[in-house]
């Protein structure tokens, strides 16, 4: 029997998943919608419940619509792109997340990246994706983030939206609809997917 490195997690499907040794087959699609639609955004500190499995689907919606006019992203690129904004967060439903200063600016956050990267490569993989995000999911990403600080955060932290920042509504699902959500936006993209090959 192979050794793997680190311990494990028992996943929502009841897998065996090892966080520090990631391996594509023992991805679940399941276990990522799952976990992502009751794992909190802002670390928990928005104004109502709004779930990191609801930003992913909203990003993969923005690349959709945004990237349809790009005539240098079309085809399986393009849907490749929008498969990718849609896992962009899935290494979360397994190692959770670092706040954003917490994960850019200090010796944890270095640390933590350094377990990231290896685990959403393999998720990438699972899903037959490029192992490097595409300028537009970080774009899209960022556009999300600007919505969800005005909407969400409380009114002291909001700082004036940039007028060159699509605005984007954010009216939080439940847990169950983010989850439903994500899964049905998953099926349809490997479904395309599948049919260019």
């Amino acid at each position: 029997m192979q050794t793997r490195r680190g311990d494990w997690i028992l996943t929502y499907s009841g897998v065996k998943f090892w966080p520090l040794d990631p391996r594509p087959e023992d991805i679940s699609v399941i276990d990522i919608a799952h976990a992502l639609s009751q794992t909190c955004r802002f670390t928990g500190h928005t104004t109502v419940p709004y779930s990191v499995a609801e930003h992913a689907v909203r990003v993969c919606e923005l690349l959709s619509n945004w990237c349809v006019g790009d005539k240098s992203i079309a085809g399986r690129a393009f849907v490749e792109v929008v498969l990718q904004g849609l896992h962009h967060d899935d290494s979360e439903a397994y190692i959770c997340d670092l706040s954003r200063p917490l994960k850019h600016g200090t010796e944890l956050g270095r640390l933590y990246r350094e377990l990231e990267a290896p685990l959403q490569k393999s998720i990438y993989l699972a899903f037959g994706l490029p192992a490097e995000d595409h300028p537009a999911v970080r774009w899209a990403d960022d556009v999300l983030l600007r919505n969800e600080q005005e909407d969400l955060m409380p009114c002291d932290s909001r700082h004036r939206f940039p007028s060159d920042i699509p605005r984007v509504l954010i009216q939080p699902w439940s847990a169950p609809e983010a989850e439903h959500r994500f899964l049905m936006m998953n099926q349809a993209l490997m479904n395309t997917l599948e049919a260019l090959r």
